[in-house]
């Protein structure tokens, strides 16, 4: 049908490709004058001949040189910081902008791309080393660079960007090629998914887990349920903070389970991951061999742990320098036993993982990606990882999110494993 009269819409460039097809699919004909100041970017092929590319990397390349904007979903340990690394190769003229929320693996990417590319900088709220044609900006700090000098910018993890601060930033970027990456999309829960379209577009590139197995990208994850079956309820009557403490984090009874279940693996790498520093060290009673990593303890907790003797006092402090040099050690294979709150969720490198159990208890599709995601990476005399996870039958609130992580299992078409009883 035909529109007439003077109808203005202004929307995000992003939803560009939602509205044509919206309108074509109304029988609406459409035409398009671009009128923004956009030069093509010099594209070079012969800047990656010399890697051998894996599966549908190259075909992700060129959908990203023929779309504007686009977002690239790939499983975690699929090689994502890879793909940046031949992004920037592939633009070898481009000023090229990265960023991510979590400083630590910003600053792996910073690292790989340093052997990847001549000229890469980075700048943090404790680092600067500016001027360079690749620069690695921390989320936070990504409102002072200038989209006058920027062609490019990538978003890593972009999914945890979807917020009202971070979305006025990327804003500014008006006449500027996006891209966003992530194991997840459309996983956000507060829908904010819709509104990271208007910025980087639509789904340009997808990559499914059961892909990457089978392409030898990623090891196949063998899902081992546990029942968690108790004669009382020990959240009973509580909601939120209180009923995880006294139903997960303090819970004697399932921390000595989950320290059995460890201890049936003494000579493989095994993480143990949670949410808060109080289960941590709740576990840690049940496992001293496993050391503890996470982001900050206060003195007045550390005290209290101590004299509960949930932890010695010889436990050493947690400094930035003593958790990198823990995850460089984990990655390497040395340390082998670790309790890890999400400090460890997303960004590290552990290849050699073998097993993972997730005593946290919680459920969203993104956590049920992004946990799991630490046992997929590949290397030699990797056949697979073993997730452990707990039914949690005690609770129907936590029975409930036990069934939502299995759906979000089920998704990535991972095999999973009930206790004889429950099949």
């Amino acid at each position: 049908r035909e529109v007439s009269g003077n109808q203005n819409l202004i929307t995000p460039a992003g939803y560009h490709s939602r509205i044509q097809s919206v309108l074509s699919d109304n029988g609406i004909a459409t035409s398009l004058e671009d009128l923004r100041p956009i030069s093509p970017l010099v594209v070079n092929w012969a800047e990656i001949d010399s890697y051998d590319l894996r599966y549908k990397q190259r075909e992700t390349l060129e959908s990203i040189v023929a779309n504007e904007r686009g977002y690239v979903c790939w499983p975690t340990g699929t090689g994502k910081s890879f793909l940046i690394g031949l992004i920037c190769s592939l633009f070898p003229k481009a000023r090229i902008v990265i960023t991510t929320r979590h400083l630590d693996p910003l600053q792996d990417l910073y690292r790989n791309l340093c052997g990847i590319v001549p000229s890469v900088g980075i700048r943090t709220g404790s680092k600067k080393k500016l001027g360079h044609r690749v620069m690695c900006y921390s989320s936070g700090s990504l409102r002072n660079a200038n989209p006058d000098d920027v062609d490019l910018l990538v978003a890593d993890e972009v999914h945890e960007l979807a917020t009202d601060k971070m979305l006025e930033v990327f804003a500014q970027f008006r006449f500027n090629k996006m891209l966003g990456l992530s194991a997840n999309y459309g996983d956000r829960f507060d829908g904010a998914d819709f509104e990271l379209e208007g910025v980087f577009g639509p789904l340009i590139a997808n990559l499914s887990y059961g892909e990457g197995v089978k392409h030898g990208m990623i090891v196949p994850i063998d899902v081992m349920w546990q029942d968690m079956r108790m004669d009382r309820n020990p959240c009973l009557g509580l909601d939120g903070t209180p009923a995880m403490r006294h139903g997960i984090w303090r819970n004697n009874w399932r921390n000595a389970k989950i320290a059995e279940n460890a201890r049936e693996y003494p000579d493989e790498q095994v993480l143990i991951t949670v949410k808060t520093v109080e289960h941590a060290v709740h576990l840690k009673r049940h496992l001293p061999e496993f050391q503890l990593c996470y982001s900050n303890m206060s003195d007045t907790d550390r005290d209290r742990y101590i004299r509960q003797g949930l932890i010695s006092e010889d436990e050493p402090d947690m400094t930035p320098r003593r958790r990198e040099s823990m995850k460089k050690s984990f990655e390497r294979g040395e340390l082998k036993k670790v309790i890890a709150t999400t400090i460890w969720n997303r960004g590290v490198n552990f290849k050699k993982l073998q097993v993972l159990i997730r005593a946290d208890a919680s459920s969203s599709a993104i956590d049920d990606t992004q946990i799991p995601g630490r046992l997929s990476r590949t290397i030699e005399g990797k056949s697979g990882g073993t997730l452990i996870d707990y039914l949690d039958q005690f609770d129907d609130r936590l029975a409930r999110k036990a069934k939502k992580r299995y759906s979000h299992y089920e998704n990535k078409k991972w095999n999973q494993i009930l206790p004889k009883k429950n099949v």
